[in-house]
């Protein structure tokens, strides 16, 4: 019992009766009685939010405030883009996608370590999406698009390209499409020569993320004026 009168009786099934169950039993009455307990119905409360309960939306805000693209930034999601893409994208900057280096972390054995596309180094997320040879091919697409896309040192600087870019809305938005398109589709040529046995040569792949990234932003976007006479030439007004 304690100061306020609060008396605790347990209907055991068991009584406690090891050290650790003992020393336990202790441990819940002191949580207990260090706290007033009201006659009240018990309920659950939403410590992320206000009175009114679980919001999703306080979730999200949580979420984008603790899982940070870099020290000081948010991971910005496109609304262009697949919600599959955005979320590898960001899996991709958060290191959580199964790169081989990733894998050994986790305790996951590979046989090898070394990057299956380049053959050379070996394959965390940064060497990936940025730093391998093929990659690199594949980020030549930057002049089609005339678009500065830093890859500085790894894949987060890459993610950064919307806050650090100069320019109108809709060139940071498209810029920032084509980044994500890019990594998609870096990522499922990974997984074909991983798991299938086919080496897509760079310039079908520049191809693709021209194709993918047109018809994901024309209809999710709704930009019905861009033909693809234009899109090929990235003759379009920004």
């Amino acid at each position: 019992m304690n100061e306020n009168g609060v008396c605790l009786k347990w209907n055991w099934i068991k009584a406690p009766d090891l050290n650790q169950e003992i020393m336990d039993k202790a441990s819940c009455e002191q949580i207990l009685l260090d706290h007033n307990l009201s006659n009240g119905s018990d309920k659950w409360l939403w410590l992320g939010g206000n009175e009114d309960g679980f919001a999703v939306k306080d979730l999200r805000r949580i979420i984008d405030k603790e899982l940070l693209i870099c020290d000081n930034e948010i991971f910005k999601w496109s609304k262009w883009m697949l919600k599959k893409v955005n979320f590898l994208a960001w899996r991709a900057g958060m290191d959580r996608l199964p790169t081989k280096e990733a894998l050994i972390k986790r305790n996951v054995g590979v046989s090898s370590l070394t990057c299956d596309l380049c053959g050379h180094d070996s394959e965390s997320a940064d060497h990936l999406f940025v730093k391998c040879s093929y990659a690199l091919t594949i980020w030549r697409l930057s002049k089609w698009c005339k678009m500065d896309i830093g890859l500085g040192d790894g894949i987060r600087e890459v993610l950064m390209f919307k806050k650090m870019a100069k320019g109108s809305q809709m060139f940071k938005n498209i810029g920032q499409s084509l980044i994500f398109t890019t990594i998609w589709a870096i990522w499922k040529a990974r997984n074909d020569r991983i798991f299938n046995n086919i080496r897509k040569d760079p310039s079908d792949v520049i191809g693709e993320i021209k194709v993918l990234s047109f018809l994901w932003i024309i209809n999710r976007a709704k930009l019905n004026l861009v033909e693809w006479k234009d899109w090929c030439n990235f003759d379009i007004s920004l």
